[in-house]
């Protein structure tokens, strides 16, 4: 996720809540979502803010459908994604750290 992202309360609750009307906790937990994965990010920032944890995220935004029925289209842009957070992260990499080798 880009810098500074907020996720949101689920727009879809309504229909959640009817649909699975007999399991209110999974309703809660769907409700509280957002919550919980925003109080996460939070937490990772303060890490990597005292140095306990470090973050790797493409320098970039890309713009991929959730379904994305071209496999050859879908092939090209999951290989462009890899290679920017592959090239990100050896450079947010802390000092000794070193690049593992690839399986031949």
């Amino acid at each position: 996720m880009p810098a500074g992202y907020v996720k949101k309360p689920n727009s879809m609750l309504p229909l959640i809540k009817i649909i699975y009307r007999k399991y209110p906790k999974f309703i809660e937990a769907v409700r509280t979502r957002h919550i919980r994965y925003n109080q996460c990010l939070k937490t990772l920032d303060e890490w990597c803010n005292r140095g306990m944890a470090f973050r790797i995220r493409p320098s970039e935004s890309f713009d991929i459908d959730r379904l994305e029925k071209d496999m050859y289209r879908h092939y090209k842009k999951a290989t462009m994604v890899y290679t920017v957070i592959e090239s990100n992260a050896l450079g947010a990499l802390p000092q000794g750290f070193r690049r593992p080798r690839h399986a031949p």
